[in-house]
């Protein structure tokens, strides 16, 4: 009666040892078959010179050859390319690329070519790495891979680049620029372009080989190896004593249509101390911090050291800066109100007919910081006045070169920010989520309650270490009830009858463009006898301080104390506000 059952499950365990081997076998099979592919089947080199110049492009080979007994499958060859190397005709940014192989042969040698560029970083080693991927036949989906490394040396520029320009000028002086370049490779350079980079006050006035384009491009013919170039460049800088300036040099190379960068160098220039020596300072200062409303007195002095005397000066002091008072000026000279410019001369300043050698003088002006910011939008901030001043005289001495005698001084002076802490008191302040309760008007020996608003603005400068205090008045307790928007909430001490309120930034404009930073808290406040017919006070002065971090200088700001009179409650009718009635914040009994 049992045997059919004994049958059936002797059947079932046949049937998963069955299994079981079979399986044991397919996975043995496939372990073979990929150490046999692995160590037979495919062989990978990389074939490329050992060593290259940047700039020179140059060929990467990768030889395979599939010494197996199966042909691979849908085969895949990656090259991996270091930072630094460009594949010709493709994109700076690719990384990777990509060729396709197809099936490779029982026996099958092949290889592929990429056609290469190093535009960086000589004296050092970049390393490619070759890998193939591919599935063999009779193992299902399976893929496996080869890959192989390549150690490149990275030597200098296949066109060595030089710019040499004189170690130190005059303001205004003439003076030559010469660039060399250099084929220290063995191959020959097309389609080389060169570029200079000039600074903003150089003043380009001729050339030894005449530019291809503007006055800072020239095509360069085909360059042989071991050959080379030179250009001269003349010009002028016009810049304060003892200012450097540089010059930059870039070469080019145009390879099947795409630009590459194959060298680049630069060299800085530095403007001796000049024969006629100028400063300016403000208000007798050279780093005046300035604030709103303040007067300014600015000072213009110069000596002539060139030896002889200097005939028919100018001077000329450009103003710039949004938060400079023209309305206030005071000056001798002649104001150009469209350029802001103040020009001194001869026929208001009889000194500059003839400055004598070694003679000292100074011309002054003055004027004031706007009472406020222009503030029109978000980024309107770090405000600055900046004076650039220049004196001039066709006197040149003998041992210039230069078209005129000049000096040159620049002073920029920091406008310092603000920030404003306002109190605000209110009974009725349904907008503010918090429920007051308590007799209207105030009454002695019972409490009523107030919310008390802070609220900043800050305009024209971030600041950080922000701290408002203040105390809250005899009779006055903090209820604990407490909201604001700007992340950080006042604190109480119940010991001192203090609320601080702590700010680690804020940024400029807030409360200009944004809304201004707000807390509320509720404080109760329990009148005495004596307070009877008077308004009760409620807070003391608020006090705040930050640190302005564009000029590293204190902002302080107060506000008013505030009592039961709540001049900002509209629902109080307040006798401070021209009510011929008594105030309604006046305690009574």
């Amino acid at each position: 009666m049992n045997s059919i059952p004994f049958f059936a499950k002797f059947t079932q365990r046949i049937f998963w040892v069955v299994i079981a081997i079979l399986v044991l076998v397919l996975a043995g099979s496939g372990f073979f078959i990929y150490e046999y592919l692995q160590s037979r089947g495919l062989s990978i080199e990389i074939q490329s010179p050992a060593e290259i110049n940047i700039g020179v492009p140059f060929d990467l080979t990768v030889d395979f050859n599939n010494q197996s007994k199966s042909i691979l499958q849908n085969s895949q060859l990656s090259l991996n390319l270091p930072d630094g190397a460009v594949a010709l005709g493709a994109s700076a940014d690719q990384r990777v690329l990509i060729q396709d192989l197809g099936d490779i042969g029982v026996g099958s040698l092949s290889q592929q070519t990429f056609h290469l560029l190093i535009t960086k970083d000589p004296n050092t080693v970049k390393q490619f790495t070759a890998n193939i991927s591919y599935g063999a036949s009779g193992i299902g989906q399976a893929r496996f891979q080869q890959h192989q490394t390549f150690d490149l040396r990275i030597n200098d520029p296949g066109v060595s680049l030089a710019i040499t320009p004189p170690g130190q000028i005059l303001s205004g002086e003439k003076f030559d620029i010469k660039i060399n370049y250099h084929n220290i490779s063995q191959k020959t350079f097309s389609g080389l372009k060169l570029l200079l980079d000039y600074p903003a006050s150089f003043s380009f006035q001729s050339a030894d080989i005449k530019p291809t384009t503007d006055n800072n491009s020239w095509n360069i013919p085909d360059l042989t190896p071991d050959s080379q170039g030179n250009i001269t460049i003349t010009g002028q800088l016009i810049g304060p004593s003892n200012s450097s300036f540089t010059f930059g040099a870039r070469l080019q190379n145009n390879i099947l249509g795409q630009v590459y960068q194959i060298n680049q160098n630069s060299a800085a220039l530095m403007i001796s101390q000049s024969p006629l020596n100028l400063s300016v300072s403000l208000n007798n200062q050279d780093n005046y911090i300035a604030k709103l409303g303040d007067q300014l007195v600015y000072t213009i002095s110069y000596q002539n050291n060139s030896g002889v005397g200097l005939s028919n000066a100018v001077i000329k002091a450009k103003l710039d800066g949004d938060m400079f008072d023209f309305s206030a000026l005071k000056t001798n000279a002649n104001f150009d109100s469209i350029t802001d410019t103040l020009t001194w001369n001869a026929s208001n300043m009889n000194d500059l007919k003839v400055v004598a050698a070694g003679d000292s003088g100074s011309a002054t002006f003055e004027l004031k910081v706007k009472s406020g910011y222009p503030i029109r939008r978000l980024g309107d901030k770090n405000y600055s006045l900046k004076v650039s001043a220049q004196m001039r005289s066709p006197t040149v001495p003998d041992n210039l070169t230069a078209a005129e005698t000049t000096g040159l001084a620049n002073l920029e002076n920091k406008v310092a920010g603000a920030i404003v802490v306002q109190t605000k008191a209110y009974f009725r302040d349904a907008a503010s989520g918090i429920a007051n309760k308590g007799p209207w008007p105030p009454k002695v020996n019972q409490a009523t309650q107030y919310t008390i608003h802070w609220l900043i603005t800050n305009y024209a400068a971030d600041v950080q270490n922000v701290e408002v205090r203040a105390f809250l008045e005899s009779g006055v307790t903090w209820t604990g009830q407490v909201k604001g928007n700007a992340g950080s909430l006042p604190t109480y001490n119940a010991q001192t009858q203090e609320v601080v309120w702590n700010i680690d930034k804020i940024a400029a404009t807030k409360g200009i463009t944004t809304s201004p930073l707000e807390v509320v808290f509720q404080v109760s406040a329990t009148p005495n006898s004596n307070q009877a017919g008077n308004y009760q006070p409620l807070i003391k002065q608020t006090s705040i301080t930050a640190t302005d971090t564009f000029t590293q200088t204190n902002l302080t700001n107060s506000a008013a104390a505030v009592s039961t009179a709540l001049p900002d409650d509209p629902t109080v009718q307040s006798a401070q506000g021209g009510s011929s009635s008594q105030g309604q914040g006046i305690v009574v009994q």
